[in-house]
């Protein structure tokens, strides 16, 4: 019953924007969207646990307040769903992001439990039928009295059944039989031509979160896929990548929220706007690149692109209250905003496996295909290059290739950035690139924490390689992300952690090397000191036992005599 109030008393405070919003000429189907829009609502922001005070305030940078609680691997923000939009198209550090269907309540029998799902405006996310619907559903229960998944699911999927038999009741009172069964689709007012619950958007998978923490419980629905993806990886090719199951075992498991909030915490910004007043240029290296995630992640925070793409498809675009237009004018509002020192930034990444460098390509490629193209500002003359012929430069426009469409090696050539990104194959850790040698660098690496017998003497070489370029005088500083305490050891450099975060179950260290140098720990053993005092301690404590032995012996004949006696 409180939740019905709620919800009731919600729509009396919105019913006015849809009344002003039918006013101005939009249509009912519009006019409720917009209404459910403007609605704020629980928001809940996934990301790996240890990352939440990063997440807090790379949401204060993009000016997003109303923070309520922080829970372990995210934040819970009240939000309508254009803010909720920002965030997911802005932010770097999100790895999910979930709407909530209704307010927090109180828990703890099945019964309870189905009675609040029933109450729960389902009928704003899910696209309803005539045939009961399949809901993916994520079941979360800590200290709860209900803990067993299958009966939660159960419950929660009853009421969302209950739900959809009331909605189809309300909707055969307007519209007629043949047209729903003919449509199918979640339309209260029969208006099939709307893009926003139109069938022809390919199909999303829709997935129910349930959460119950000591008897708490919380509904949200997935905004968008688990984990969010970057467009690049959506956009690889399929001959960019590796057919090899046991190499793609061996990549390194390092996903592209974990990789941005390196770069963030490892102020490789400050060092490039240090630099360039210097008139020096930054290098970036990883020496272990692997497929090139955390350079892609740099090059994007550097570009200032945003990090998911307003043209993938996502769950949240099959609600029925999704509005397409207002989700267009959140999307115009997007500013790109790249460093103002870019040119002076190099990327450079190297690997002595010549396949993960492949696929380092791949997602290069992938990346340039994905990222914006502005009319105006420096980012503009980006494929201005890779749109002309290299035989004729002066052919029509029109006839120019997509740059979009080229092969991986095609397009990285052919594109200009304003900074330099370049990945080679190195033998060893001892060849050092020849950037790397010249100019300032930065060392941020993703040190390899797999198989220990891959790993022999890997750690011992990345020290004194370390070692090497600080004695030139060019190495400005070294990050490593590091999940075995062993590389600390072994590596004979003295780390501090900066940063640390959970990668599958993993604790994951983002270590800072002070520029200082272990010197290996020798143990000596201790000589036993034979001094006349010992000895004689030691020779009084042997009679002592010898006379007490002696002395159990003829107590125990004295009791054997009197036995037999």
């Amino acid at each position: 019953a409180r939740a019905a109030t709620r919800a009731a008393n919600a729509r009396a405070e919105v019913a006015p924007t849809a009344r002003i919003a039918a006013a101005r000429g939009a249509l009912p189907q519009q006019a409720l969207a917009i209404e459910a829009a403007r609605q704020k609502r629980h928001v809940f922001l996934d990301t790996s646990p240890g990352l939440e005070s990063m997440l807090q305030r790379e949401l204060e940078e993009l000016r997003i307040s109303n923070i309520r609680w922080r829970y372990k691997g995210g934040l819970a923000i009240e939000a309508t769903e254009g803010v909720m939009w920002r965030v997911l198209l802005e932010s770097r550090l999100v790895e999910a992001v979930r709407m909530g269907v209704s307010r927090s309540f109180h828990s703890a029998y099945e019964s309870t439990l189905r009675n609040h799902a029933a109450g729960a405006e389902w009928a704003k996310f899910l696209q309803f039928g005539p045939e009961a619907i399949a809901v993916g559903m994520k079941v979360k229960a800590v200290e709860s009295r209900l803990y067993h998944s299958d009966i939660i699911r159960r419950a929660v999927s009853s009421g969302i059944e209950e739900v959809r038999e009331k909605f189809m009741k309300e909707k055969l009172q307007h519209v007629e039989d043949s047209e729903i069964y003919r449509n199918n689709i979640n339309d209260p007012l029969g208006d099939s031509n709307d893009p926003a619950t139109s069938s022809s958007l390919p199909s999303v998978n829709q997935v129910v979160h349930v959460d119950l923490n000591k008897d708490e419980c919380h509904f949200s629905i997935f905004a968008t896929s688990w984990p969010h993806k970057r467009p690049y990886l959506a956009m690889t090719q399929a001959e960019d990548l590796i057919d090899d199951e046991h190499l793609a075992r061996r990549l390194p498991p390092l996903n592209e929220t974990h990789a941005a909030a390196c770069v963030l915490r490892s102020g490789l910004q400050k060092h490039l706007e240090d630099l360039a007043l210097q008139g020096k240029r930054l290098v970036v290296w990883d020496p272990f690149c692997g497929t090139g995630v955390l350079l892609l992640e740099a090059l994007g925070i550097f570009l200032g692109v945003p990090a998911a793409s307003p043209a993938a498809q996502y769950p949240f675009m099959r609600w029925p209250s999704f509005e397409e237009s207002h989700f267009a004018k959140v999307v115009k509002r997007l500013k790109l905003r790249p460093h103002p020192d870019l040119e002076y930034l190099t990327l450079l990444g190297s690997s002595n496996n010549e396949d993960l460098l492949s696929v380092a390509r791949g997602h290069y490629a992938g990346f340039l295909r994905a990222m914006p193209r502005p009319r105006s500002g420096p980012l503009s003359m980006t494929w201005a290059a890779a749109s002309q012929d290299a035989d004729d430069p002066f052919a029509d426009p029109s006839e120019r290739p997509d740059p979009r469409q080229l092969p991986a090696e095609g397009l990285i050539s052919r594109t200009r950035l304003p900074c330099k990104v370049e990945m080679e194959l190195a033998t060893s850790l001892s060849s050092i690139p020849e950037s790397a040698r010249e100019d300032p660098t930065i060392i941020l690496t993703n040190v390899p924490y797999g198989n220990k017998a891959s790993l022999e003497g890997v750690y011992e070489q990345f020290g004194r390689m370390v070692r090497n370029r600080h004695a030139s005088g060019n190495l400005l500083g070294v990050y490593c992300i590091s999940g075995r305490e062993e590389f600390q050891r072994k590596s004979g450099l003295e780390w501090r952690t900066e940063l640390r975060f959970t990668n599958n179950g993993i604790p994951v260290d983002l270590l800072r090397w002070t520029g200082k140098v272990n010197s290996p720990k020798v143990q000596v053993p201790r000589k036993k000191e034979h001094s006349a005092t010992a000895t004689e301690e030691a020779g009084t404590s042997d009679r002592d036992g010898v006379d007490d032995v002696a002395k159990a012996k003829a107590k125990a004949k004295a009791k054997a005599k009197a036995k037999a006696k």
